[in-house]
């Protein structure tokens, strides 16, 4: 009985395929480079982590800083004002 068309092309699509020490030292390599790749760029995200976690703390203590320093003027005001209300007393 023959074989379909489609059934011939899937007996191709499946069948083993040979490899040749070349090509096993070949996909090795691309793994190994692809390993090296994937490396580098999780120590590059851990990186921008570490960089971007630094600029947002720096961040919020220069505006908690600047939040106080425009502050001050009123708490100096109501210290000098203190004196001057126990006086009237």
């Amino acid at each position: 009985m023959d074989r379909t068309p489609i059934a011939q092309q899937r007996d191709r699509e499946v069948a083993p395929i040979e490899l040749t020490p070349a090509d096993w030292f070949r996909i090795a390599d691309e793994e190994r480079a692809a390993r090296r790749q994937n490396d580098r760029m999780r120590a590059n995200a851990e990186l921008l982590e570490f960089v971007l976690t630094r600029v947002v703390l720096i961040a919020a203590v220069i505006l908690v800083a600047s939040m106080l320093f425009n502050a001050l003027p009123v708490f100096v005001h109501q210290a000098q004002q203190a004196p001057a209300a126990q006086a009237v007393r």
